[in-house]
């Protein structure tokens, strides 16, 4: 005789404060797309997790986690959220950039800035990264100075580069330029080839995973970009109020100590290293190292040294790069290229 089944208890929480309520627009698609007993776990886990961190995650990330999204899903779940015009998108913008759409002048030349970061020799060998390449990441590697971009490329700078060069869209955009609200978001839907299309256009390059490893500050021993502790107000991440990407620069106390920013969080970074090849790219490996977590992730995948991996045709909604260059930026080049996107950021958004 098989035992009798015992009713699950559900859980108690002990808040003596009110449970936030779930947009209405978020809560009908998930629960449009999942079978009834799954959104019953989804709002169950959401809530646990509210209890034991006092942070209330977005209904959608906790499906995203348990598997109960597919990342196409998600995509359509922002393009909703874009399109009902929802009180969380009044929060997208939020920061310097929002300011940007009255004082285009300041906030554009920003996109532009570099950092300088000096050379120095890395000791690799045993490293997370050095198991993944074979052969050449061991002992001693030494990595010149550079010029890093302050901030990841972003759909504006993309646009620009699509018009000029008659380069195909992402296709997240759709039409011709993105959307007026995700113009200094992180462009992401990006290829390797794609970003390192762009580079050279740029008159600049991909990095590769020790140099990435450099500029995100890992030199002189800190955790993350901003130090060795983690700080929920330093990066774009799993926790945060507003679930997806958002603008460059909305984080600037999780800058290194080469005041480079959004290294950990919002998307992840294309690397021209290869796993189980050499760190240079000599050779065509399947599958390629990404860098810095995304939205997607937490404090443990936000570490400067954790890694991801993607085939070099993934284009995927939390993909982006950001570009280095050996020499100074030309002035008289950046002044024409700020005048450029300046003009199309004003046509894009009167």
């Amino acid at each position: 005789m098989s035992s009798p089944k015992v009713k699950p208890q559900e859980p108690k929480f002990s808040h003596k404060r009110e449970l936030p309520v779930n947009d209405i627009w978020e809560f009908d698609f998930i629960s449009g797309v999942v079978a009834a007993g799954e959104f019953s776990q989804i709002e169950t886990q959401q809530q646990l997790c509210y209890e034991q961190t006092g942070v209330w995650k977005p209904l959608a990330l906790v499906a995203y986690e348990l598997g109960s999204l597919t990342n196409n899903q998600v995509d359509e779940l922002f393009e909703l959220r874009r399109e009902e015009g929802s009180r969380e998108l009044l929060k997208l913008e939020s920061g310097s950039f929002r300011d940007g759409l009255r004082r285009p002048e300041f906030e554009v030349e920003r996109l532009l800035e570099t950092c300088y970061v000096p050379g120095e020799t890395f000791i690799v060998e045993g490293s997370m990264v050095s198991k993944l390449v074979k052969d050449s990441l061991s002992g001693e590697i030494e990595v010149g100075h550079f010029y890093a971009d302050k901030f990841p490329v972003t759909n504006l700078q993309y646009a620009l580069y699509c018009l000029e060069t008659g380069t195909p869209r992402p296709p997240s955009w759709a039409g011709t330029l993105p959307k007026s609200d995700v113009l200094f978001h992180p462009v992401v839907f990006v290829s390797l080839e794609d970003a390192q299309n762009y580079a050279r256009w740029a008159g600049k390059r991909i990095p590769n995973v020790v140099e990435w490893l450099h500029l995100a500050g890992m030199s002189d021993g800190r955790i993350y970009p901003w130090g060795k502790d983690f700080n929920f107000d330093c990066c774009q991440a799993n926790h945060s109020e507003h679930f997806g990407l958002v603008s460059v620069g909305n984080y600037p106390r999780g800058a290194n100590q080469f005041g480079i920013e959004d290294l950990a969080g919002n998307c992840y970074e294309w690397t021209t290293t290869g796993i189980q090849t050499d760190y240079f790219g000599q050779s065509s490996p399947k599958y390629y190292i990404i860098k810095g977590g995304s939205y997607l992730a937490g404090p443990i995948d936000l570490t400067i040294e954790h890694y991801s991996k993607a085939l070099i045709s993934t284009k995927e909604s939390h993909l982006g790069f950001r570009c280095i260059s050996e020499a100074k930026p030309d002035a008289s080049y950046d002044q024409t290229k700020i005048a450029a996107l300046k003009k199309l950021f004003l046509e894009h958004v009167r």
